[in-house]
């Protein structure tokens, strides 16, 4: 095949090469022929040539003309489609012209009916919103009115159910009194009959005297018996484990539920049934300090002030800031700046807390678990911290400072060391004001501004929306950052502040974090974004003057700014606070604002110079005035009361102590002493001591010596009465001594002339909870002073009190009257602990048992029986105190050598009471019924009413 592919090759090759020899030959032929044939024949070519050419150039002119006369007949005929076009174009332009002029013509027929049909209905809604708002009007003066006369309807029905009460309480006081007139009578009666049937036996009136040694156990005793010594921490072993009655037999307890569950003897509850609701109040290791108990072991339950004793409210939680050093105190402050930026605490503890690091930790942990804010120990490099110091009160500004380089203090001084203290006064410094401090609180609670101690006042002021910013969290009457219904009140017995939607809400606690509290840390730093960039921004803050708005946010991390890029304005940047402004809307800028009362004013001057007046005060409608058509105030403008005067016949010395603008009337505080006598109504700061109302009404005022620290003992508060001239003069007065550590009222008469002092009367010691009444006669050669003095003793547990002071001419009674008999009664001193041994002592010296003589099926009566026979030992024996313990343990000894009140006072004494009232005969486990023998005149028992 590729020899054949070759062959054909060389065929073809050869061919061309013939041809091309050829052509060559043809030419050298037509050279060879003569030139003038050459010529004619070129010649000839050439003009055939150019009649070829001419005729195909005609022919080119011709197809061009055809071609311009085809191209021109295009022209024309598109220049008459185009023309078509147009005529059709601008006749459809016609008819679109006309049918969108006939249609603008039917939409204004269209919008002329509906601006007919709008403006008809406008009138219709005006019409119709205006019998709405007039309807809205009557129904909301009908409302004011029905609830004016359902205030005044309730305000009569108080005052009437008031009366009520005032009447059946005193119908019950005289019945309860009536009952202990005659069980008083019954003491000597029950003391003679005793002696006369135990004449012959007198071991039956002996006492043991109580001997640590004889109540250590075997082992104990043992060792004593071969004379070894007992070493000191076996002492403090039988003293915190051994002391607390270890040797007693059992109790019947069982014995005496199935009594009381059996009905037995209940008919013998004279004063009140067993209490079936006993109030849930702890006060296991509490002691007592100035107007708070606390746990001794630092696991706060509740702080409180005491108000034991007969007679008074029950424990009623306070809770506050020491506000002298608080500047202003929950809701978040608006401006981000003073926030922990970067969500971390460093804080110190001064070495004055050292013993109270351990719940302080605690409590910044609570705070840690619920949060993302973090606290972390001071280092060296740190620009902003707190440090915890102990100061005078609890307290801490709010928010960082962050313009002051070093640390912020937080004060926790003496009471204060509390897991709900601390956080409380750690949210202040997280930048948290009171929850009572919110902009929006008057529509939650009432301020008592006329119960608020005198220059306590800024305490209950109203934070601004400008400062403060409420995180979209309702208001919180648990908040561990609310105050109590109490809180520094000037009359104790009556609120400083309460709930308008339920007055009987309870307020504020510090035991932990409310749910609230927690979301609202969370949201004011931004528990809910991640990372350390831009916190979230704030909510916009109220519009100023200029119609403007500002929100913030933080960056957070306040080493690195990098970390929070593009921020919107520099103004605060440098302290990591990026500021937006915004105008606000016209809507916003002129909202309604409805308006609310502001404080009400000083009472005006009373109606009369003397006895009973009326004063009245009045309010503006100003916190804030109503603005943009706002609501204006609700209620009344003006409030009136009843004011007392001094009497009309009353002398220049007398004083009853209720005139707040005569508080002392003529008398004085003297310089020459170390306190001053306080003036007071409702009842004293400290427990089971002082007066729970005064004597003239028991809702007036009084004076009282406070016996509580600074006060130290021997300190004396004397009052001056004014000049008297040297005449005859009887003075009657009323005076209040209660508690255990009771020191020692007189009453002197100074001569002007030679300065000496005569003393008139004199009375020391606890002389129960009940006011007394003294007559004196005073008398002076020269003209003279009246001068009351109270003396302190050791403790403070001993509150003086005086009232109703009348000095009138002549001298008291007939010069002839008879002193009248004295009559050996039995009082009630209380009911108090006794947790064992301290120091190888117990409160009572001497005792004797009556355990075994005790019959539980009747226990009423035989618990009666065992107080009657306690009683006469302790008088055979010439005792003044004595007290019946673990049912029938009968207790006394020397006065000098009794200490009841050491342990502190009990709540669990049998039988227990019934809504405060009730036998409370003897003590239960650990504790004891005190009781006093003291000569009561028999007039006064006579007289008791």
């Amino acid at each position: 095949m590729r020899f054949l592919v070759i062959f054909v090759c060389i065929i073809a090759c050869a061919v061309a090469f013939s041809v091309v020899k050829l052509e060559e030959n043809n030419g050298d032929v037509i050279e060879k022929r003569s030139p003038n044939q050459n010529n004619r024949r070129v010649q000839e070519q050439r003009r055939r040539q150019e009649e070829e050419r001419r005729r195909k150039e005609d022919q080119r002119r011709r197809q061009e003309e055809q071609r311009r006369r085809q191209e021109e007949e295009r022209r024309r005929q598109e220049e008459r489609r185009r023309q078509e076009e147009h005529r059709r174009k601008e006749q459809e332009k016609i008819k679109q012209e006309q049918e969108r002029r006939k249609q603008e013509q039917e939409k204004q027929k269209q919008e002329a009916e509906r601006r007919r049909q709008e403006e008809e209905r406008r009138h219709k809604e005006a019409d119709k919103r205006r019998k709405e708002q007039e309807e809205k009007r009557r129904q909301q003066e009908e409302r004011r009115r029905q609830e004016e006369e359902r205030r005044q309807r309730e305000h009569l029905e108080r005052e009437q159910r008031k009366i009520e009460n005032e009447k059946k309480w005193r119908e019950k006081l005289r019945e309860e009194r009536k009952n202990e007139r005659e069980r008083k009578q019954q003491w000597e009666k029950e003391y003679q009959r005793l002696k006369q049937q135990n004449r012959q036996n007198q071991a039956y009136w002996n006492l043991e005297t109580d001997h640590k040694e004889d109540n250590y156990p075997q082992e104990m005793k043992e060792k004593v018996q071969r004379g070894e010594h007992i070493l000191p921490n076996e002492e403090d072993k039988f003293e915190n484990e051994f002391g607390r009655y270890k040797t007693r037999t059992a109790t019947k307890v069982i014995d005496l539920l199935t009594a009381i569950n059996s009905g037995h003897d209940v008919e013998n509850l004279d004063e009140g049934d067993m209490m079936k609701d006993a109030p849930n109040f702890e006060v296991e290791n509490m002691e007592q300090t100035k107007g708070y108990c606390k746990k001794t072991e630092n696991k706060r339950k509740s702080i409180c002030r005491n108000q034991g004793g007969r007679g008074r409210r029950a424990v009623e939680p306070v809770y506050g800031d020491d506000e002298a050093w608080v500047r202003k105190k929950r809701d978040g402050r608006r401006d981000r700046v003073y926030l922990w930026i970067d969500r971390r605490v460093p804080y110190e503890i001064d070495s004055a807390l050292a013993e109270s690091q351990t719940t302080i930790i605690t409590a910044l942990k609570e705070i840690e678990a619920k949060t993302c804010v973090r606290f972390v120990s001071r280092s060296s490099d740190e620009k902003n911290w707190i440090k915890f110091v102990k100061k005078s009160g609890c307290w801490s500004s709010v928010g960082r400072k962050f313009w002051v380089d070093g640390y912020q203090e937080l004060s926790l001084g003496d009471g204060c060391i509390y897991h709900g203290i601390i956080m409380h006064e750690v949210m202040h410094a997280l930048g948290f004001y009171h929850e009572q401090s919110r902009s929006d609180r008057d529509q939650y609670v009432e301020i008592f501004w006329e119960n608020i101690q005198p220059g306590k006042e800024n305490n209950f002021a109203k934070e601004t929306r400008q400062t403060s910013d409420l995180l979209g969290a309702a208001y919180d009457y648990s908040s561990i950052m609310h105050y109590g219904k109490y809180s520094f009140a000037l009359n104790a017995q009556k609120a400083s502040m309460l709930s308008i939607r339920n007055p009987a809400q309870e307020l504020g606690q510090r035991e932990k974090l409310s749910s609230t509290d927690i979301y609202q840390i969370n949201q004011l730093y931004s528990c809910h974004v991640s990372g350390n960039g831009w916190s979230a921004w704030s909510s916009y803050g109220p519009c100023d003057l200029s119609c403007n708005k500002k929100r913030s946010r933080f960056c957070m991390d306040s080493q690195d700014r990098t970390s929070c890029p593009n921020p919107t304005s520099t103004v605060m940047l440098s302290w990591g606070i990026d500021e937006q402004m915004s105008k606000c809307s016209h809507a916003e800028c002129n909202a309604p604002l409805n308006g609310h009362w502001g404080r009400w004013g000083d009472w005006g001057q009373c109606s009369v110079t003397c006895e009973e007046g009326v004063q009245t005060r009045s309010r503006a409608c100003s916190d804030p005035a109503p603005k943009n058509g706002g609501k204006d105030c609700v209620g009344s403008s003006t409030q009136s009361q009843k004011c007392i005067k001094r009497s009309c016949t009353s002398g220049p010395a007398d004083c009853f102590f209720d005139i707040d603008e005569e508080p002392l009337c003529k008398w004085t505080q003297s310089t020459s002493d170390n306190l001053d006598w306080t003036r007071k109504a409702g009842t004293t700061p400290s427990s089971s001591t002082g007066p729970s109302g005064d004597h003239t009404t028991g809702t007036g005022y009084y004076l009282f010596m406070e016996s509580s620290s600074p006060a130290q003992n021997g300190w004396k508060a004397r009052l001056e009465s004014p000049v008297l001239s040297n005449v005859e003069r009887c003075m009657k007065f009323a005076y209040h001594m209660y508690g255990h550590s009771t020191g020692t009222l007189s009453v002197r008469v100074k001569n002007l002339k030679t300065n000496q002092e005569e003393e008139v009367f004199t009375k020391s010691g606890d002389q129960l909870n009940e006011w007394k009444e003294k007559e004196l006669d005073i008398s002076s050669a020269d003209q003279y002073k009246v001068i009351i003095e109270a003396t302190r003793a050791f403790g403070f547990q001993g509150d003086i009190a005086i009232d109703d002071i009348v000095i009138s001419n002549g001298k008291c009674g007939s010069t002839g009257a008879v002193p009248p008999k004295l009559i050996p009664t039995v009082t009630k001193v209380g009911c108090y602990r006794d947790v064992g041994y301290i120091d190888g002592k117990r409160p009572f010296p001497q005792y004797k048992n009556f355990r075994e003589e005790i019959n539980w099926e009747a226990y009423m009566q035989s618990l009666n029986e065992t107080v009657f026979k306690c009683a006469s030992h302790a008088r055979e024996h010439k005792f003044e105190f004595f007290a019946v313990e673990y049912y029938g343990e009968c207790w006394t000894g020397e006065t000098a050598e009794i200490n009841y009140g050491r342990d502190g006072e009990a709540t669990d004494c049998f039988p227990e009471p019934h809504h405060g009232l009730g036998p409370f005969l003897v003590g239960s486990d650990y504790t004891m019924m005190v009781y006093r023998w003291e000569d009561i005149p028999e007039n006064l028992l006579k007289g008791s009413k």
